[in-house]
């Protein structure tokens, strides 16, 4: 078995060109989206600011980020079993931390970035749909 970058590298443009299970990639990342979309829209009607804009520049990092993984873990571990199968599937062996890396970035990714966009979406979108104060007129 070996262990070089260059196989790794390989390996990994294998299972996403042409290995079994390609329909992974497609459905795991519309899976981290709803999820992060379904957050995105609570955070807006709680009234938090987006994600990462959050766990970036706020106190409680720590508590936002466990509310992330919570919601994010059973679709990891998930994304990680099937990328071991691949792995197994065409090469006969299997790179634990190779599968959960790329089961991580599968779910990651596109959960942070639909959770804030859906949050500046639904909060912009409830700020315009406010009622304005009517003009008082000045004399």
């Amino acid at each position: 078995m070996d262990w070089s970058l260059k196989q790794i590298l390989d390996e990994l443009v294998a299972r996403v060109s042409d290995g079994p299970m390609q329909f992974r990639f497609i459905l795991q990342p519309t899976m981290a989206l709803l999820i992060g979309v379904r957050e995105g829209f609570r955070d807006a009607g709680a009234g938090r600011p987006p994600f990462l804009k959050d766990l970036v520049f706020r106190s409680g990092r720590k508590a936002r980020f466990g509310s992330a993984l919570k919601h994010l873990l059973l679709p990891i571990l998930i994304a990680a079993t099937l990328d071991a199968v691949a792995q197994y599937l065409m090469f006969n062996h299997v790179r634990p931390l190779m599968a959960l890396m790329v089961g991580s970035t599968l779910m990651a990714v596109p959960y942070t970035v639909a959770r804030g966009l859906s949050n500046r979406i639904r909060s912009r979108s409830r700020a315009g749909s406010r009622p304005r104060a009517a003009a008082v007129p000045r004399n």
